[in-house]
């Protein structure tokens, strides 16, 4: 977690999609309906922006000047990604 804010996310994701294919080769049926939301294009772009953004911040800290305007730099949300880029 302090390196990759992502990464609980991400490893609960593989194993959603491994347990489900697992599922579906034993039932012998589609469950395909648990991928809509994100097959869909809204949630694609929602899970993209998110994703680079969190990646665009990292970057600013780790290379721009690491401070946000209007006092957004003392919030916990963006010393935990400090503290994370640094740590690189």
């Amino acid at each position: 977690m302090q390196f990759h804010a992502f990464g609980p996310l991400i490893f609960a994701g593989f194993l959603t999609i491994l347990t489900t294919a697992v599922l579906e080769l034993r039932s012998r049926r589609s469950l395909m309906k648990i991928y809509a939301f994100l097959l869909n294009w809204r949630g694609l772009v929602l899970i993209t922006a998110t994703y680079l953004g969190y990646y665009l911040l990292r970057l600013w800290v780790r290379y721009g000047a690491g401070d946000l305007p209007w006092g957004l730099d003392q919030t916990a949300l963006w010393r935990f990604v400090k503290i994370g880029a640094k740590a690189l």
